[in-house]
Order: structure tokens, then sequence, then C-alpha cells
């Protein structure tokens, strides 16, 4: 029925703007089950086929017979190892806390220019998330923005000059280093090894070059999946405070160790003066909420605010309630709890096919070491999507110099447990074929 849907939508016998019969009308009309029409009318609003409005039914989107492409990671015959999503079924639970905010009573103080930094409400709620995952810090450090990515543009924006230098992991987060390239930053790499950053290096490099910042993800570094030692943030705080850089934390998964009883200390804590601290909240609850805390230093107040006000003008309020209700009922640590559980039986599934080391700590993807073929990450990436599979490339993440050894970022997180387990079996056979990897216990050193 929603093939009929479609093809009546695209040889233009359904327009756009077109109203369509209301659910029960149609299910009369066909003589076809109710719940048969209500599920064929979410997949038509998931698929961007429709949209509804409350009160007055369903209609035909304006670009329902146009093709956006907005990643190629969107393409539904490919199973999904690439984009990193953070178990979408979990979803469901946040429906009915967004549906309660839509009839809130102060529901039309929400849609104003007022408080563009967060009300205090919200304020004082994330700070109780915050103290969750370790990070203390008052009402007038918070600041509360549209997601992770805007928080690390207004950082970027609001706190550099174009040409500045910028210290990263030699493989850091890929919308880091375009949104650096946008405000021509200048990244220098950093190498790591199995206890974080190098805290060597970058004294080295401080030494020898004017460095204004850096950028560090030292609870499961996104793509590495590295989490620092103890000692090792304690080093690279001391060479922080030393030099005066601006640190940047991005704590884009903090629900994964939310309630440890000996968490690791946030390495912003250990320099507080000079930080800012990034707690996406799109991976622990939402992603189509885009919400972020961002705890910032009191020398970058008033530069980051004066971004805000420039780049956003204000964080949207209703996506900020949304995310508050649901910490105020308890729904988010429910789903927060359901995430854990995925992420252990997520990487369980992988140690069953691949037997790989696992991390110290779990995360919503793993970092697999590949066998040179001589393909580019681009040309590779494009092998695998021939043969059914999204996964990105080591390629992707790279800042300088291309070293011997690359990798596969494998997203565990974006397809349910079914597909994911058959993906990675798919996705082993096709390493092996290729001559792209090996098992561990068979693999030379490199």
């Amino acid at each position: 029925m929603l093939k009929q849907l479609v093809d009546a939508i695209n040889n233009g016998t359904l327009l756009p703007g077109t109203k369509l019969p209301s659910q029960r009308e149609l299910a009369d009309y066909l003589d076809l089950n109710f719940t048969t029409i209500t599920r064929v009318y979410k997949l038509s609003q998931e698929q961007g086929l429709t949209y509804g409005i409350t009160g007055k039914g369903t209609f035909i989107a304006q670009n329902a017979s146009t093709k956006v492409t907005i990643s190629l990671n969107r393409q539904p015959e490919l199973t999904e190892l690439g984009f990193l999503a953070s178990f979408e079924s979990t979803n469901q639970l946040m429906e009915k806390v967004t549906q309660q905010v839509l009839h809130e009573a102060h529901l039309a103080r929400l849609l104003t220019y007022a408080e563009p930094t967060g009300t205090l409400t919200h304020k004082r709620v994330a700070l109780t998330y915050l103290k969750r995952v370790g990070v203390s810090a008052s009402l007038d450090q918070l600041v509360v923005t549209s997601g992770g990515q805007n928080a690390l543009a207004l950082i970027i924006f609001g706190l550099f000059e174009p040409g500045d230098r910028l210290a990263v992991d030699s493989f850091t987060y890929t919308n880091l280093i375009e949104v650096a390239k946008m405000h021509h930053l200048q990244l220098v790499p950093i190498p790591s090894d199995s206890e974080g950053l190098s805290a060597e290096t970058l004294a080295e490099i401080c030494a020898t070059q004017t460095i204004k910042g850096i950028y560090l993800i030292p609870d499961f570094s996104n793509p590495r999946g590295l989490t620092y030692t103890e000692a090792r943030r304690r080093q690279l705080a001391e060479i922080i405070r030393q030099h005066g850089l601006i640190l940047i934390e991005d704590d884009y998964q903090s629900f994964i160790t939310i309630n440890q009883s000996q968490p690791l200390p946030k390495l912003s804590q250990l320099v507080p003066e000079q930080a800012l601290y990034v707690c996406s909240m799109s991976k622990p609850l939402s992603s189509g909420l885009r919400v972020a805390y961002l705890v910032v230093a009191a020398q970058y107040q008033q530069a980051l605010q004066r971004a805000l006000f420039n780049i956003n003008v204000k964080t949207s309020a209703l996506d900020v309630e949304v995310i508050t209700q649901a910490l105020l009922s308890g729904v988010a640590y429910q789903m927060i709890g359901q995430k854990q559980r995925l992420v252990k039986l997520a990487n369980q599934q992988f140690d069953q096919v691949f037997h790989e080391p696992a991390p110290a700590t779990l995360g919503l993807f793993r970092w697999l070491p590949i066998n040179d073929c001589g393909l580019s990450g681009d040309a590779l990436e494009q092998r695998f999507r021939d043969a059914g599979i999204s996964i990105f490339h080591s390629d992707r993440f790279l800042v300088g110099p291309r070293p011997a050894q690359t990798y596969l970022r494998i997203s565990l997180a974006s397809e349910p447990m079914p597909k994911l387990t058959a993906g990675l079996v798919r996705l082993k056979e096709l390493l092996v074929d290729w001559g792209l990897w090996q098992p561990a216990e068979t693999r030379t050193q490199r």
C-alpha cells in the first residue's frame, strides 16, 4: 500500500498539499484493518512523503517526489555501519514526553526570544545531570546550545581567529575538522598511544609553535575509541595550564559512564579556568532534539555569549524543555539504561564476529585495523557501498599525513540487532575476501 502511495505521488495523481482521507475513513473504504492504515501513514511521514497537522489531517509533503539526499548513509538498501546514530529505537520513550510538553500551560513562554542561554529551570536540571557524569559547574558557567556541533561552532567562531592553531588528535571528529576549515584554523595533529593523546609530543609542539587551543575527547575518543588514563589526563592538564591553551573537551558519550562509583576525572575539571566542556544530549537521549550543555570558564563567557547571540540568536527552548522534562520525569534515565544495555549487547555481537581486543570502555563503535589495499579511503568506502555496506574509513578523520596503518570505524548503534549482526558477518566476509583483515591472533604486529 505504501508503494501505491509512492507511485501516486511520483505520477502526479497526488500533488503536494493534497489532503489524504482520515485513517478511519480510508480503512473503511478499503476494508482494511485500521492499524494497517495507521502503520502506512506513519511510514509515509517517516519517509518524508506526508506530514500531519493536529486537528486538520495528513497532507502530501512539498518535496515528496523530489530526491533530496542528505547523506549516502540514508540509503535504505545499505546496512549502516558508518553513520553514528544512538539506538534510535529508544526514541519511543521520548514521544510521550514531547506530547506532554506541547500541552504545557506555559508553552507560549517557550516560543519567545526570552532567556537565550537557557531558563533557570533548564540550567538547574542540566547541572544535576552534569553532576551525575562527573562535572561540577555553577549556573553562570552554563550555556545551553543547539547540540554539540553547534557548541563547537560557537567556540571556534567565538574564541578563535583565522590562522590560529588548534591541537587535535591525528584522527579526530570529522565535523570539527570541517568547522575549523570554515574558520581557517590550522589544525595541528598530535599522535596518541594506548593511554591517550601523547603528552610528550604536545609539550614539544607547544614549545616550538604558538598553539592557541586543544580539542580532545578523553572519554571514548572519536574515532579511535580511546579512554585516557588518569595519569595521562593529569599530564595533559599540566601542559594546557603551563602554555595557557584553551581546552575544548567533547564528552559526546557521557551516558556510558554515568553514575560510575569511581569515574575518571574530566579533563576540564583538572584545569577549569581554561576549559570549555561540551556535553551533547543527542547520543544520551534523542538525536533529533538538538541540545547540548556547555560549561564555560569565566574568561571566555562574554565572547561565547556574543557568538551565541550572533549565530543562534537563542537556543530552541522547546527542544530544551523536552530534554528537561525527560530528565525530571526519569524517562531520560530509562533511555540511558536501555542504551547502556544495547551498547553492551552490540559490542558482544562485534566480539563474536571479529574476536578483536575490546577497548577499556565500550562505546557506540569499534575501530578496526585493516591492511592497505592501495585504494583511497573514498574508493574503499564506495567499494563497500557497492557490496551493500556503508562504512567509514580512517581517512575521513585524518589530520596530517596518512599513516601506514589504516582503519575502519564500525558503527554499532545505527541498525537493529539482527541487521547489525548480519551486517558484521557480511563485513567480515568482504574483509577476508579482499585481503583487508585477518584475525588478531594471526595478524603480524605492524
